[in-house]
């Protein structure tokens, strides 16, 4: 479970640094980004930006890219843009548009 969280009733204008475990529900504009950090993107969480993160979970909407070394996209997931990964796992239901590179 993540030690930092942010809940449906926040929207942020603006960018996320963040570390370790970091799970939002809530509105982003603006890019999110971290080095070495684990993403979960809830359900509600709705970012327009790019994510960059070590592992990336997505239940929400993404409108940006996404980058990470481990990308998981949950049956929820709706990601309209670039994905680049490591390692891709995709459930059934998932919805992305957009192309996917390996990363090297």
């Amino acid at each position: 479970m993540a030690t930092n969280v942010l809940d449906k009733d926040v929207v942020i204008e603006g960018s996320i640094k963040f570390s370790g475990d970091f799970a939002l529900d809530c509105k982003v504009d603006g890019e999110v980004t971290s080095e070495s950090g684990n993403l979960t993107l809830n359900k509600n969480a709705a970012v327009k930006g790019n994510v960059k993160a070590s592992q990336v979970n997505i239940h929400g909407k993404v409108e940006g890219s996404v980058v990470a070394h481990t990308c998981e996209l949950k049956s929820t997931a709706d990601v309209q843009g670039d994905l680049a990964y490591k390692t891709i796992a995709m459930e059934p239901g998932a919805k992305m548009v957009g192309s996917a590179q390996i990363l090297s």
